[in-house]
């Protein structure tokens, strides 16, 4: 998933291609779980009853808003590079680093556990790339830092319902 990709870049940026191909193969990959996990999120948001059922399904909202506003800077940062962005469902599918979620039901706890596995693992792939963009791209590093104090914040609020 994390190989290093073969891109004519369009437009001019001072970063050489090889440190592009290296950034946008980080970002691809983070776009794809993004859309993987808004998509598990959803079932999950979608599927849920129970106790506390109002208080969760605003919480599922609001991570599900959140996490859309994440994907955009990143697509943006491609075509900064002047790489294609890519963001279909099939892209999504190929490239993710979540699995399938094990079995959505109308449980609720059971469904935030598939919440914070979906969070957990964006965050665990953030904390692996930052320091390795830092040497390569402060800007780019910058903004996945900003993103992981995003996904720790929703991470803290929806665990905090377990």
């Amino acid at each position: 998933m994390e190989e290093t990709l073969n891109i004519t870049f369009t437009k001019q940026h001072p970063l050489s291609d090889d440190v592009k191909a290296k950034v946008v193969s980080i970002l691809y990959v983070l776009i794809a779980t993004y859309i993987d996990a808004h998509g598990q999120i959803l079932e999950a948001h979608w599927n849920s009853e129970g106790k506390g059922f109002i208080s969760m399904h605003e919480l599922f909202d609001d991570t599900l808003g959140t996490i859309n506003n994440l994907i955009d800077p990143l697509g943006e940062r491609i075509r900064a590079f002047g790489a294609p962005a890519r963001a279909n469902l099939k892209f999504a599918s190929a490239n993710t680093l979540l699995k399938d979620a094990a079995s959505i039901t109308n449980d609720l706890n059971g469904n935030l556990n598939i919440v914070l596995y979906c969070l957990r693992t964006i965050r665990s792939y953030l904390y692996s790339v930052i320091t390795e963009l830092s040497s390569m791209d402060e800007t780019t590093s910058n903004i996945l830092q900003e993103h992981c104090a995003v996904i720790d914040k929703l991470i803290y609020l929806n665990q905090s319902n377990i």
